[in-house]
């Protein structure tokens, strides 16, 4: 699957899968796992490739494992803002193939000071663009573009925006939901 800045690419578990680059700059992106949910579990395994690398593969102009940023952002720019105080401007990107993840995108005009948001899910934000800072139980933390931000359970965090920005989160929202762990506080 071809990979563009600002995209999200999946890699459903049980798929053959392989991580390259192709062009004359650097890239990078970031993995986001289950890992210790599944280890606690034990249904983990790993499967080499029977060739070591996949040689014959095509690469087809669409699939249900890739949101292109270019849709992502036009979503993004019709969407209103929530009324909860937090999430701005969001979408989710649906993943079926994902069960334990909640994925969202969420747009921020410059000068926005968020609600304060505390559940028990597990957050991970990577910064798609702009800057600011997020604050987690009274540590701030400044951020812009490429920056990660880990927000573990149950810590209260906001988000200051300081230039127009959009985050990419993903939680483990999903997964605390269908066994009846998750909650949320806001103040």
């Amino acid at each position: 699957l071809e990979m563009h800045p600002g995209d999200v690419v999946l890699t459903p578990g049980g798929s053959w899968h392989g991580h390259g680059s192709e062009g004359e700059q650097d890239c990078y992106w970031i993995d986001v796992l289950d890992v210790p949910l599944v280890q606690l579990l034990e249904p983990m395994f790993i499967e080499m490739h029977p060739e070591a690398f996949e040689t014959d593969y095509e690469r087809p102009p669409t699939s249900p494992f890739v949101f292109p940023w270019r849709e992502t952002a036009q979503k993004l720019s019709t969407t209103a803002p929530s009324d909860n105080g937090f999430d701005g401007r969001c979408i989710e990107l649906v993943a079926e193939s994902m069960p334990t993840f909640r994925m969202t995108m969420h747009g921020y005009d410059a000068g926005t000071q968020t609600e304060p948001q505390q559940t028990t899910a597990n957050h991970i934000y990577s910064v798609v663009q702009g800057s600011g800072s997020t604050t987690v139980d009274d540590v701030p933390f400044s951020w812009s573009e490429g920056d990660i931000i880990a927000v573990p359970a149950w810590r209260r965090h906001i988000h200051e925006v300081a230039s127009d920005a959009v985050l990419f989160r993903v939680s483990d929202e999903k997964a605390q939901r269908a066994l009846g762990f998750y909650r949320e506080a806001r103040r």
